[in-house]
């Protein structure tokens, strides 16, 4: 399988890292289309990387800006661009939102290519998160959240960094497509030495200090706890509120340790052992569920001082991780400490992450559709082995290859009798009529599995072309029928040219397309056996059987075309139905026959 995953920013490169370890471990061939800006530097990407792709992206310097959004706005149009001039490389689609148009554009490759298994992975919502109060409402940011939630949708799954997102997006997308996928990080060896003081009170804040922080609230709790013991409020971090985080926390008694900005685990591990809680404290207007920070406490094994809703408030209490706001005074239980890191092992690390996303892909794989291959035969016996092996080597046990016969005045028959001992899926059946639309109908007869798929005999499948077909009925009981395109090719497999008609992108065939100019050729057609109560019996006097199959899908249900060629069709001089140019005459009569033949089946049906 080939996975394309899309990452706008480095700020969740992590995540992504994880997601293209999976993959590989898989055995699949992954490649991550990604920004060459970095977000938390803001500087140009110099350095390669393993199996990303970096396309180049417009430079901003402010987070809340419309440099950013029109740099993002580019970026997509560029990565989708590309992804749909890959688009027969692409088997799924894993896509990290935001930003929001990415949403917007996978939305347009899903539609015009159904086949591909498109993944939304929401590591945060936009504009729910963005600190901007009553501007949400605005046009041009409640606009920005529309790309979003207009075309959500589409995806065959949603995957959210925290349960809490899917409660505003259940009103745009089933909770049956969606799953909480946590981040995580990778275990490394945990060296912790607690020694907590035991005559003060010892708080951490950990990372940047934003506007979405809530100061005042920092403040009420070190008020509270300065009843019991005198406060210290260890800042590990920068920003652009720190000294008002720091003079909040003096006005309310505490003593301040500022340590700056520290990188080195080792050093930051040091700092959390002084401590009693971390600080997980953000304004009421933040929606999160999970924050980074939080991560950074629980892999230290520092429970925590919350008031983070959803998620965050959950585990706190369910796993006793610390104390959720608010509080009436100062409580501390050293067991804590071991409940926060085991917290963090059992459901924040990487390698719960990879069995998380083996169990969501696993849950959303719909039941496999089985499969039964109509082939029609007459003196074939020049290719039809070719033809038969290019087709069971796609074949699950359950599968079956029906072929049919018309007595031939060479050895096709023994070929097929030789091949059968060894394909079990393989079985032969005599047409007692002569013609190739008497030898179709024996064969699609036969058939008893979910989807019926034609075949000539002397052509050659692509060996992933029962794989892509599958996938567009998966989840679409409204399609009926898939036709797609194919290589016209010599009697080496050698492509020829030729002004064979095609339509120009993906979509649905009407009855009365076909009619007037066949888009359907039967060697592409796979259809849902069910329409086989309508298909057969062929009208013994229409022209060939392409036509009506085509029709009567297009009738009674949705028949796709789609844009992709998946056999070589040989031409040589012994086709059964080689392309000539018919007189405009026989043309017409053919039609009005065909014409008067569907009339006819559709009244007598009454549908």
């Amino acid at each position: 399988m080939n996975v394309f995953i899309i990452n706008s920013a480095d700020t969740y490169e992590h995540r992504v890292d994880l997601l293209y370890n999976f993959f590989k471990k898989q055995g699949n061939h992954v490649t991550v289309l990604a920004s060459d800006f970095r977000h938390i530097a803001k500087e140009r990407r110099m350095e390669p990387k393993e199996g990303y792709k970096f396309f180049t992206a417009e430079p901003y310097y402010r987070n809340l800006s419309m440099q950013r959004i029109m740099s993002y706005k580019h970026l997509s149009e560029d990565i989708f661009r590309y992804v749909g001039e890959h688009i027969q490389e692409v088997d799924l689609l894993w896509v990290l939102v935001p930003p929001n148009s990415f949403v917007k554009d996978a939305a347009k490759i899903k539609k015009q290519y159904p086949r591909i298994q498109l993944v939304l992975d929401i590591i945060d919502m936009w504009p729910e998160t963005l600190p901007v109060g009553n501007l949400k409402d605005c046009y041009p940011i409640k606009f920005w959240g529309r790309l979003r939630d207009e075309y959500i949708n589409c995806a065959d799954l949603v995957v959210t960094e925290c349960a809490l997102y899917q409660e505003k997006l259940k009103k745009y997308v089933p909770i049956s497509k969606m799953h909480t996928l946590y981040l995580a990080r990778d275990i490394h060896e945990f060296n912790s030495s607690p020694d907590v003081p035991k005559d003060r009170i010892a708080l951490c804040y950990l990372g940047s200090i934003n506007n979405i922080i809530d100061i005042d609230t920092i403040g009420h709790v070190i008020e509270v706890f300065s009843k019991t013991l005198p406060v210290v409020l260890h800042i590990i971090g920068d920003g652009e509120k720190k000294n008002e985080l720091i003079d909040c926390a003096k006005k309310y008694g505490a003593d301040v340790i500022d340590h700056g900005l520290i990188y080195q685990p080792d050093e930051k591990q040091a700092i959390f052992d002084q401590c009693h809680y971390g600080l997980n404290i953000y304004k009421s207007s933040v929606y999160i569920g999970l924050t980074m920070k939080s991560m950074d406490y629980f892999e230290a094994g520092l429970p925590i001082i919350n008031n983070i809703q959803g998620d965050s408030y959950q585990f706190v209490e369910k796993y006793k991780l610390g104390l959720n706001l608010p509080v009436k005074q100062f409580t501390y239980d050293p067991n804590q400490r071991k409940n926060t890191r085991l917290f963090f092992e059992d459901y924040l690390s990487s390698p719960v992450f990879m069995k998380s996303v083996d169990k969501i892909l696993d849950q959303n794989k719909k039941d496999d559709l089985t499969v039964s291959i109509a082939l029609a035969t007459y003196n074939g016996e020049k290719y039809i082995e070719e033809q038969i092996m290019s087709i069971t080597c796609q074949l699950h046990e359950e599968d079956e290859l029906i072929v049919s016969y018309n007595p031939s005045i060479d050895h096709t028959l023994e070929i097929l009798q030789k091949l059968a001992k060894t394909i079990p899926q393989l079985k032969i059946y005599k047409c007692k009529e002569r013609g190739v639309m008497s030898n179709f109908e024996n064969a699609i007869k036969h058939c008893r599995n979910e989807l019926i798929f034609l075949s000539d005999q002397d052509d050659v499948w692509h060996p992933d072309k029962i794989e892509r077909m599958k996938r567009y009925f998966q989840g679409n009981q409204d399609l009926g029928g898939v036709v797609h395109e194919a290589i016209i090719v010599d009697e080496n497999l050698q492509p020829v040219e030729y002004g064979k008609k095609e339509l120009d992108h993906t979509q649905y065939l009407s009855p009365k397309q076909i009619l007037y100019k066949n888009y359907v050729q039967g060697s592409c057609l796979v259809f849902r056996k069910e329409l086989v109560a309508h298909i057969l019996p062929f009208p013994k006097s229409i022209p060939m059987h392409d036509s009506w199959i085509g029709m009567i899908i297009a009738h009674y249900s949705k028949l796709l075309y789609v844009k992709e060629k998946l056999i070589d069709y040989r031409q040589h001089e012994h086709n059964v139905t080689s392309r000539t140019h018919q007189r405009i005459k026989k043309m017409a009569k053919d039609r009005m026959t065909l014409f008067y033949e569907y009339e006819k089946r559709i009244r007598k049906t009454g549908a």
